[in-house]
């Protein structure tokens, strides 16, 4: 039977003889033991793929008015087919000559769009030309960590992480090649400063196509929100003893009242414990009988890799290895 919120709380409290403190009481706890549990090891179980990650191409429109009271652009159906995602920027054009890039805050309708700061130094005001920056895609919801990005071999042969300074270095020094070659680099960005963060992908360089399968992703999820008593766990049947055994781990821990310090220490004392248990050693040799890399499937045959452990699935280029129907 699925293990329900509810029941995993009634478990933490039986370890406590009653309820814990408030400000870690109820669903908080369960989110604190599941963030412990899943960061205690590299749990093959989180693992997602995305269906597809859509390029948006770059693009630059002409004679959209300037608003300085509401930092607004608009233009009469400029951003139909726009779909806005936070780290947008948008540059202020004229004849060819950039004054100046601006980070877009919100898209407001097809027509209007929110910049989030004041147009400075700008010939030809209240009317100007602009270039969209739309090399960053948005990141599915439950992101928590990327594993690998791989694109379609019509056009993509090798995607490469690195970070954003790197990539920033690329947009404004390199020239994009003839070759197949993308730098991606993971961003949290906000709406407004204030707003939360949300995952995005960073890309070099910016796509001049559109293509709604470009990208896909294989990524870990990050702990959701537990929003009911009736939500059931997010985890596999062999991982639920584990989950109670952090759970009851973060009820003794809040069990030091008022003394953080001595709450902390005694937490860190028992996660170190589960992870040298044999419930630990269990729980991840279940996780990984469960998913087996087993290698990458080509010609009918699979592929070793020369990482110890593990396959590199980009690693397509060398003739150090031979499909078995080609021994």
């Amino acid at each position: 039977m699925p293990l329900t919120v509810r029941r995993a709380i009634e478990v933490a409290n039986d370890t406590l003889g009653g309820t814990a403190p408030a400000a870690m009481a109820g669903r908080q706890l369960l989110t604190t033991a599941g963030q412990l549990m899943e960061g205690a090891y590299e749990w093959r179980y989180l693992r997602r793929t995305t269906q597809s990650i859509a390029y948006r191409p770059q693009f630059s429109g002409s004679l959209a008015t300037y608003d300085e009271t509401a930092k607004t652009l608009t233009l009469v159906g400029a951003w139909s087919a726009y779909t806005f995602v936070p780290g947008d920027t948008l540059s202020v054009t004229l004849s060819g000559t950039s004054f100046g890039t601006y980070r877009v805050s919100a898209k407001v309708s097809d027509d209007v769009l929110t910049i989030d700061s004041d147009l400075t130094g700008v010939p030809l005001l209240p009317i100007i030309d602009f270039t969209m920056d739309t090399g960053r895609v948005a990141l599915p919801s439950d992101f928590g960590r990327l594993i690998r990005l791989e694109g379609k071999d019509s056009f993509l042969t090798r995607a490469y992480p690195s970070n954003t300074s790197d990539i920033q270095r690329l947009q404004t020094s390199a020239t994009p090649g003839n070759g197949y070659r993308i730098a991606y680099a993971v961003e949290y960005n906000s709406a407004t400063p204030t707003s939360q963060p949300v995952p995005t992908l960073r890309l070099w360089p910016t796509p001049d196509i559109t293509d709604f399968e470009a990208l896909g992703a294989t990524y870990s999820r990050e702990w959701p929100d537990l929003t009911s008593d009736d939500d059931y766990i997010p985890i596999p049947p062999y991982m639920e003893p584990l989950f109670l055994q952090y759970a009851r781990v973060v009820a003794t821990g809040c069990d030091g009242g008022e003394d953080a310090t001595r709450a902390a220490t005694l937490m860190m004392d028992l996660t170190d414990r589960i992870r040298g248990s044999r419930m630990f050693a269990d729980a991840t040799g279940r996780d990984v009988a469960t998913h087996p890399d087993a290698g990458l499937v080509m010609g009918g045959a699979m592929r070793p890799s020369r990482i110890s452990g593990g396959y590199d699935p980009l690693d397509v280029g060398n003739d150090a290895f031979l499909f078995a129907s080609e021994a």
